[in-house]
């Protein structure tokens, strides 16, 4: 009986269109994540952590919709190392971003300091 009753929920149209967008989104995800820039790339990869937040909220979001509640097709098992990879990344990357930041802004303030020495 719950096997009939899974089979047509998750037969629903609104059902499959919205697995659907999650399937292709989590594809995208995947390839980004395949052909992340390289270290160093500092440039790219700050471009690249407001992109895959964006996916891993409408991943969430797809997850969440209506047309999922209660289907039990939310993440599957083999998803899951590609949210925590991708979290992980974007994590290491903000903070390195942080930390060339603080960086720069010491660097900035000892210049500032250096040419008020020397005036």
């Amino acid at each position: 009986m719950s096997d009939n009753l899974f089979s047509m929920i998750s037969e629903k149209p609104e059902v499959t269109i919205t697995h659907e967008e999650y399937q292709k989104a989590l594809e995208d995800l995947r390839a980004q994540v395949l052909t992340a820039p390289e270290e160093g790339m500092y440039e790219e990869q700050e471009m690249w952590i407001p992109e895959w937040q964006k996916r891993l909220h409408h991943l969430m979001m797809s997850i969440a919709a209506d047309g999922l509640k209660g289907s039990r097709l939310g993440v599957l098992p083999e998803d899951k190392p590609v949210f925590i990879k991708t979290h992980n990344t974007c994590r290491r990357w903000m903070l390195e971003a942080a930390k060339r930041v603080e960086v720069e802004k010491e660097r900035v303030a000892r210049e500032k300091e250096a040419a008020e020495v020397e005036a």
